[in-house]
């Protein structure tokens, strides 16, 4: 014959079981040998799953950005892209003017200082 609890651990013992079905964890130390209680566990644990999912969906929609935001990040990026790339055409042309001026003064045969 199988052990049976006493009363209070009867319930403190499917508590415990509720719990671990309901976050999906499942120890197996208790499980239910009857098939209702299977039937309860079972209803119990895809509750548990769209708990944690739904819990899950909130947190991560809190993170998320509205259009308004993400239309000022876009405006801030096309922004930098713009800075850097006058910057990168004012360095270019500092070059090709300090290499032309080198180049027209060999042929002069003028020496610029560097």
């Amino acid at each position: 014959q199988a052990w049976e609890p006493a009363g209070r651990a009867k319930f403190w013992n499917s508590a415990w079981l509720m719990i671990m079905t309901g976050t999906t964890v499942g120890y197996g130390d208790f499980f239910p040998h009857t098939y209702p209680g299977r039937m309860v566990c079972g209803i119990f644990a895809v509750c548990g799953i769209v708990i944690v999912g739904l819990v899950t969906a909130s947190i991560s929609s809190a993170f998320q950005w509205d259009w308004q935001e993400q239309s000022v990040l876009l405006h801030v990026q096309q922004q930098v892209a713009k800075r850097s790339l006058k910057q990168a055409a004012s360095q270019l042309i500092g070059t090709f003017i300090v290499r032309r001026r080198r180049k027209g003064s060999k042929r002069a045969g003028v020496i610029v200082p560097q």
